[in-house]
């Protein structure tokens, strides 16, 4: 197969659709993140969703990392959504805001690992950092935004039609030849003979009993031996055919002539004259 022949047959509007459906899911996610979250709610929200799912259980724990303003000769304190600001790319990309800077503080540092309760720190989550809303209601914006995109899909599979429709044909039969072209009745003859095969069959070992050897071993010796005499006793082989024998050689031979007139005479049935002297032939 050439290159030049596979990129003329090979489906790119096809291969564009689909690639632009995850593209734009993420690039809505991304925009959302990045623009319209605020950068303290965006570092603690994967910690808010665990704390949401675990939230039906007390029992359940989870571990998090606390966010801290610091300074040289000054004691950290809890940083709040006016000393972050966003810094770059990544999973999370904050800084010290310049409005924190003006105050004193030089740098953001997170704690060693702590424990908390997660109806506790839902609730906290919720009060204190993401004005009142539910982890459902903070990720509800960018999930709307993302159904658009089912949509938008269709829309470019109805715009495109005949152009997708037309490089499926040039696929198949173009750079490959017969290889990749499909006989559908052909396929679908095939599959009905092999069902019609298969159903036969069933069918044939349902009619037949199932031969069960456990049935047999657990017959005890009393009653093997009681079907083996009633069952009739087979004659030998050799007796039949002496009886044959006997019963040919029983019967009477039949006299013959050894003249040619003799045996047509005999099934004439007529009786024999009598012979005189003065016939013989000197």
């Amino acid at each position: 197969m050439r290159r030049a022949g596979f990129r003329r047959g090979f489906p790119w509007n096809t291969t564009l659709l689909v690639c632009a459906v995850p593209f734009f899911l993420l690039a809505i996610f991304v925009a959302w993140f990045r623009w319209e979250l605020p950068p303290l709610q965006g570092y603690y929200l994967m910690e808010y969703w665990e704390s949401s799912k675990g939230a039906s259980s007390a029992g359940n724990v989870i571990e998090i990392q606390w966010l801290y303003k610091a300074a040289s000769g000054r004691k950290s304190v809890p940083a709040i959504s006016e000393d972050v600001a966003f810094n770059g790319f990544g999973l999370s990309p904050v800084q010290l805001s310049f409005s924190a800077r003006q105050d004193g503080w030089t740098q953001l540092v997170k704690l060693p690992a702590q424990r908390w309760a997660s109806p506790e720190l839902e609730t906290f989550f919720q009060r204190d950092f993401y004005d009142g809303r539910t982890f459902s209601q903070v990720i509800a914006q960018p999930m709307l935004l993302a159904s658009i995109v089912p949509f938008l899909f269709l829309v470019g599979v109805i715009y495109l039609r005949r152009d997708i429709k037309d490089e499926w044909k040039r696929f198949y039969a173009g750079p490959f030849g017969d290889d990749l072209i499909v006989n559908l009745p052909a396929l679908k003859q095939r599959l009905a003979a092999f069902f019609i095969w298969w159903k036969e069959g069933r069918s044939a070992q349902l009619d037949v009993a199932p031969f069960n050897p456990e049935s047999i071993a657990k017959q005890t010796p009393t009653k093997r031996a009681d079907e083996t005499r009633s069952k009739p006793i087979e004659r030998h082989p050799f007796k039949a055919a002496n009886q044959a024998i006997e019963e040919a050689s029983s019967r009477k031979p039949m006299p013959r002539s050894i003249f040619p007139g003799a045996r047509a005479f005999e099934r004439s049935g007529k009786t024999h004259r009598v012979w005189d002297e003065s016939q013989w032939i000197e």
